[in-house]
């Protein structure tokens, strides 16, 4: 089982598959509500050379408020991840599958919450396209 969604930009630059990125997902509910860049983060930490990399933290805050009032551990689960990073001479985005942590959950209305949070996300990572 895959655990997340990608697709690979061709003639996209890195400012443009995050702007890309977060308005597909806005376009789905979901805002960005951190953003880590992992390059600047290895490098100032390790004063390691790490190639363009950022961690998105995408919420949609109405799922977020039923999983959270139906199992306040769900927490553990959120943000959803987004990747955006250099990949060779293209840009790679790429989203968990929130599915993917289904089995875990035993709770028929928290699995149909994921489901639904995972076609969203797919559709957003499903709308982006190289330039």
């Amino acid at each position: 089982m895959s655990y997340s969604f990608s697709k690979r930009l061709e003639n996209t630059t890195f400012e443009e598959a995050v702007a890309l990125i977060t308005k597909g997902l806005a376009n789905e509910g979901f805002g960005i509500l951190s953003s880590v860049d992992m390059k600047q983060t290895l490098k100032t930490k390790l004063d390691e050379d790490f190639k363009r990399y950022t961690i998105l933290g995408a919420c949609n805050p109405s799922f977020a408020n039923i999983l959270l009032n139906d199992e306040d551990l769900m927490g553990l689960f959120l943000p959803c991840n987004v990747v955006v990073q250099e990949d060779g001479d293209a840009i790679k985005v790429s989203a968990i599958d929130p599915s993917s942590f289904i089995n875990i959950v035993n709770d028929e209305k928290i699995e149909a919450i994921i489901l639904q949070v995972r076609d969203r996300i797919s559709g957003a990572i499903e709308t982006l396209n190289s330039k």
